[in-house]
């Protein structure tokens, strides 16, 4: 992922014309492109809101917190990740995807609509917009 980002840092200042010791952060911020840490944070917590709404044809099976014990504690309106037993399991999409949700305010989370969780999304959501 990070040769990735050091390619589209390097397109930036190509398309731009900007010598190659110049700053990718301004290049990027002047066509409008979100590093690809942001856009992956967007994208997985899109998949997920879909799927929690049955906007996407794929089976999976989200837990809360509050499916797991009655206890009234600050995380129980989160999901919880699934149970990894090798390391290899927290590089999965699902995994990645529900810790990234998790991140969300709960005002982003309890959208009722895709367009409503889009606009809630790029107005509140710090990580993505900086």
């Amino acid at each position: 992922m990070a040769k990735l980002q050091i390619l589209q840092n390097k397109a930036a200042k190509l398309i731009l014309d900007r010598p190659w010791f110049s700053s990718a952060t301004s290049a990027l911020h002047e066509l409008g492109w979100k590093p690809l840490s942001n856009r992956r944070f967007y994208h997985r917590c899109l998949y997920v809101f879909k799927c929690l709404n049955n906007l996407v044809d794929y089976d999976v099976n989200f837990l809360y917190n509050r499916d797991i014990h009655n206890h009234n504690t600050r995380v129980k309106n989160k999901l919880r990740l699934p149970r990894v037993k090798r390391n290899w399991g927290k590089y999965k999409v699902d995994y990645h995807a529900i810790s990234d949700w998790n991140l969300l305010d709960e005002e982003i989370t309890t959208s009722d609509s895709l367009s409503r969780f889009i606009s809630n999304f790029l107005k509140n959501c710090r990580l993505y917009i900086s």
